[in-house]
């Protein structure tokens, strides 16, 4: 029985379709993509993760830490992707 942190168990992620995005003109913005597949990825490999820990009755201290360590990765992810679609960084109006 492997815990919910390690890599390939019976119970190892499968991969699931990203969500299209428009296509974006400078190089910045498509690294939107890239941050918010990253982002989704992680999410859909902790979804199939916590299934399993599930299915192994895994202490919930472990759950949690892996799943405040996928969210901590998920929000830089999609941080970056706001950070890309923003622009120069001029401020708005406040």
């Amino acid at each position: 029985m492997s815990r919910i942190g390690e890599e390939p168990s019976p119970c190892s992620p499968t991969p699931h379709s990203a969500v299209k995005l428009q296509a974006y003109s400078t190089p910045e913005q498509a690294g939107c993509d890239k941050a918010i597949d990253r982002s989704l990825t992680t999410f859909w490999t902790l979804v199939e993760r916590l299934r399993c820990a599930a299915d192994q009755r895994q202490p919930v201290h472990q759950v949690e830490e892996v799943i405040f360590r996928s969210l901590l990765a998920m929000g830089l992810d999609l941080l970056q992707a706001f950070l890309a679609l923003s622009g120069d960084a001029t401020p708005g109006p406040t």
